[in-house]
Order: structure tokens, then C-alpha cells, then sequence
């Protein structure tokens, strides 16, 4: 992912923090997906035994030893589901997609589940992951979606009242390949303690970028620091709008 001149807010720190938490949620979804996706296996399965067989048909076995997997913003670990009972073999087709994608798409393929986050649509963010939704069935999405619905929604309007933070890092990036205008803004808070939470990402409005990051940010009751850093001359200018009371600082971001 880059940002609007090419990198990231402050070595490591600012990209860290975004690809943290898109390998985080990357990471949940995928695991969630390889259980539906086994789900499915299994009432296929059912669907078709013999009735003189009952009793011995398939059936989920736990899961296997935790496999590691390197994506762009660092490794995931993912536990394949098992299966036990005759002729158990399931092979897979959303893990090897992951783990091709991740290969071929580089950045992008995180970049993509964040733009699904910011336009809080399932079906982006599993494409994101996977390049192809339709690798999920329809059923697994729709068993899938609520709750991802319900999550997404509760991290996107949470209250950051009890946040202590020292300052916020507002930047744009584009989650696409070198060349790809930014279309995604990503506001980071740095608490008194070090720490870094990432509060915000949406997708970048034509006009009007500080009015959206100011509205939402205030609405979930955060109180604004004294110091915003806006990464390159454009979202400079939208910390400086975003926090009128704040002093702004313009950096250059690098990776």
C-alpha cells in the first residue's frame, strides 16, 4: 500500500500499525471462511450418503497443527479444519487462492480487504483476500456476513472517548499497485503511552476529506491532541482543517 507520495508515515511505525490490523482481521476472516467452506463439504457430503451406511458418515475432527503463512503485512497462522469418517479427503480451494494471491497481488490483496472494511462490504473484502468471491459459496457467505456486519460496524462507530491520545497521523493511501491514486484515508492515533490504534479508514471523499475525518472522529467522542501530522501537502492541509485547534505538522512519509 502506499501512500499519497509513496510511502508511510514515520519508518514503521504508521505502516505497521495499518498492516497489523489488516493481517488481523485478514486472518479471522480467512480461518472463518476455511470452517463454512468445510461446513459445505460436509452437508454435500450428507446430502448424498447411503441411508444404509448412517452412523458412519462424515464428520468435522477438529483441526490441525496451526500453519503459518506470509502475506504482504507478515505472517498469518491459520489451523486447517480435519474431517473423520469414510473417504475423508476434502482438498481445499480457498487456501490455495489465499496463498497464490498473496504471491501475485502483493500489497494489494490486503489493500483490497481494506477497501472492503471502508465500504463495509463482505463480498470486497472476501474478494480482497481470495480475488474471486465466488471461490466461497453463496450459503457460506450469507452464514458469514451478519456477523462480519456486526463487527465491522461496532469497530467503525466505537466510542474513542476512553482513548488517551497524544497525537493522530492522518495520510491517504492507495491500496493498488505503484501508480494508483490514493482512494483510502487512514487515520492513526499515538496514545500517551506509545501505543498506536487505528481509528479510521474510509474511503477518500472527492472534496471535503477534513469535514469527513473531523465529523466522524468527534462523533465517537474523541478528543482532539495538540499535535495532528498530515502526511504529504494534501492531507497536511486536511489535518490542519480536521484539527483547527491542533498544531499541524507536515511530514514525509517513508516505509
Amino acid at each position: 500500500m502506499k501512500t499519497e507520495h509513496g510511502g508511510v508515515l514515520e519508518p514503521g511505525g504508521s505502516w505497521l500499525t495499518v498492516a497489523s490490523f489488516a493481517r488481523e482481521g485478514a486472518q479471522r476472516l480467512l480461518q472463518q471462511l476455511l470452517e463454512e467452506e468445510l461446513s459445505d463439504h460436509v452437508s454435500l457430503a450428507a446430502g448424498k450418503e447411503d441411508p444404509a451406511a448412517r452412523g458412519t458418515h462424515m464428520h468435522r475432527s477438529g483441526h490441525g497443527r496451526p500453519r503459518r503463512l506470509r502475506t504482504p503485512a507478515g505472517e498469518i497462522e491459520i489451523r486447517r479444519p480435519r474431517l473423520r469418517g469414510p473417504n475423508p479427503s476434502f482438498r481445499s480451494r480457498v487456501l490455495p487462492h489465499f496463498k497464490q494471491r498473496a504471491r501475485d497481488s502483493g500489497e494489494l490483496q490486503l489493500g483490497r480487504y481494506l477497501e472492503g472494511l471502508a465500504e463495509t462490504d463482505f463480498d470486497m473484502a472476501v474478494s480482497g483476500l481470495l480475488g474471486d468471491v465466488t471461490l466461497v459459496s453463496m450459503a457460506a457467505r450469507e452464514r458469514l456476513r451478519p456477523a462480519w456486519l456486526v463487527e465491522t460496524a461496532a469497530w467503525k462507530n466505537g466510542p474513542l472517548s476512553d482513548l488517551d491520545v497524544a497525537y493522530v497521523i492522518i495520510d491517504a493511501i492507495a491500496p493498488g499497485r505503484a501508480g494508483d491514486l490514493p482512494s483510502l484515508i487512514v487515520v492513526i492515533g499515538v496514545l500517551a503511552d506509545g501505543a498506536r490504534s487505528l481509528l479510521l479508514v474510509e474511503r477518500a471523499p472527492a472534496q471535503g476529506a477534513a469535514a469527513v475525518i473531523r465529523r466522524k472522529l468527534l462523533r465517537r467522542g474523541l478528543r482532539y491532541p495538540q499535535l495532528v501530522l498530515g502526511g504529504g501537502l494534501r492531507m497536511a492541509g486536511a489535518a490542519a482543517e480536521a484539527g483547527p485547534e491542533a498544531a499541524v505538522t507536515r511530514t514525509r512519509c517513508s516505509r
